[in-house]
Formats: C-alpha cells, sequence, structure tokens
C-alpha cells in the first residue's frame, strides 16, 4: 500500500521537474533576436510621458539636446516626499506631490 506522503512527494517532485524542464523551451534564438530588434520597439520622441520615457522604455532623447552653459541648475522644484516618477508631455510636467499631482509648464 502506498503511503500519502510518498505519493504527494512524488507528485510534487514530478510537477516541479516537468516546470522546470519547460522554462527554456519555449524560447528560441530567433524570439530572442526579434525581442532585441529595435524596430519592433517604439521610437523615442521629444516628450517623457512616462516612467523611462516612452512606450519602448529607451530612458533617452535623440542625439542633438545639448544644455547650454557648462552646468545644469534646477529650473523648478516641488515640495513634499511625494513617491512615483515624473512624467514630461507637451510641455507640461506632471508630478506627485503628498497631495497628489501637480502639473508645471515646463518653460518656467
Amino acid at each position: 500500500m502506498w503511503e500519502r506522503r510518498s505519493v504527494l512527494a512524488s507528485g510534487a517532485a514530478l510537477s516541479i521537474g516537468t516546470g522546470l524542464a519547460s522554462v527554456g523551451a519555449g524560447a528560441s534564438e530567433a524570439d530572442i533576436d526579434e525581442l532585441l530588434n529595435p524596430d519592433r520597439n517604439p521610437g523615442p520622441n521629444e516628450d517623457w510621458p512616462s516612467h523611462r520615457g516612452d512606450p519602448g522604455h529607451a530612458r533617452y532623447i535623440a542625439d542633438g539636446h545639448e544644455f547650454e552653459g557648462g552646468e545644469l541648475e534646477a529650473a523648478w522644484s516641488v515640495e513634499g516626499a511625494g513617491t512615483g516618477t515624473v512624467a514630461v508631455a507637451d510641455g507640461t510636467v506632471y508630478t506627485p506631490t503628498d497631495d497628489g499631482v501637480v502639473a508645471l509648464d515646463a518653460t518656467n
């Protein structure tokens, strides 16, 4: 007669082994090359509408954007310890605060 613990342990081991064996089976080198193809990712734009920049998470703005002067300085700041990320779109900066979200003119 089978003991309940032995049956459960064997079933668990079989399930884990099957799951681990199938983890790498779905991805081929062609799939990985397709994921790395920049043509399939959305292109960067001049705005920064979401965390990491754009839907492709590019985290950069294309060449040609240079800073004037030798150093950067803050153009604006917001009081509080809001958590979250800043987004910039159509000349407006959206930033979290302790009380919600604030929209600021990016040029002032």
